[in-house]
Parts: C-alpha cells; sequence; structure tokens
C-alpha cells in the first residue's frame, strides 16, 4: 500500500508540476552505470545522475536488462535534459531524465517493469 501511494505520489508530481519557466540544464550521457545511474557531462563537469523516484535491480542480481534498457533511450553521447531534484547521500545527482525524444527516462523504466518505485519516508 505505502509502494502504491509512493508511486502515485510521484507520477503526480512528474505530470502536474511545470518544468518551470528556466529551461532544464542539458547535459551529456557519457556511461550508463546501471539501471537507474548515468554518468554525464554537466557545465563542463563530470556528474553521476541518480534517476529520481526509481530503483533498478543491481546488476549482480539480474541488472544487466534494466542497464541495457537504460542505455537504449540515453545511449553513450546523447544530450538529456535534467530536472534536478537535489543529491543523495553519495553526492549523485538526483533528477528527472528526458531523452533526446522528450521521453520520461524514469517513467520508462516503470512502465517497462524495469525499475520499482523508491520512496524513502
Amino acid at each position: 500500500m505505502f509502494k502504491r501511494a509512493c508511486f502515485l505520489v510521484f507520477v503526480f508530481l512528474l505530470t502536474f508540476l511545470p518544468l518551470g519557466l528556466q529551461k532544464p540544464p542539458k547535459a551529456k550521457v557519457i556511461r550508463v552505470i546501471d539501471g537507474d545511474t548515468l554518468k554525464v557531462i554537466l557545465n563542463g563537469r563530470e556528474e553521476y545522475v541518480r534517476l529520481a523516484g526509481i530503483d533498478a535491480p543491481e546488476l549482480k542480481r539480474g541488472g544487466e536488462i534494466s542497464r541495457d534498457f537504460l542505455s537504449r533511450l540515453c545511449p553513450v553521447g546523447s544530450v538529456i535534459s535534467l530536472k534536478i531534484l537535489g543529491r543523495d547521500s553519495y553526492g549523485r545527482l538526483l533528477a528527472v531524465v528526458y531523452n533526446e525524444n522528450g521521453n520520461n527516462v524514469n517513467q520508462e523504466m516503470l512502465k517497462q517493469n524495469l525499475a520499482v518505485p523508491l520512496c524513502r519516508p
């Protein structure tokens, strides 16, 4: 029940909150780490980006499929848009990611059942 409520809140926020008047920052993908983490160049600096609100399986536990799908959505060399929500405890940017086609990558990972909603109380 809690996971479902978190998922609904996440979808609501992504759907109804505007991106704001400011254009979202653009970043170039330089590596896909796993199913929910990218390494990018943003403003001339290398940054790790953690897809906010989702959790993909670890690579050692079958996460290769999630990583491969994320690699197709955000291939190395592609330019993505980020709606940055903050940083996690590891210093990674937490963001909603939009690929070059404008698709919400976080939602696509959930739609394909390659990640689960992540809600931290």
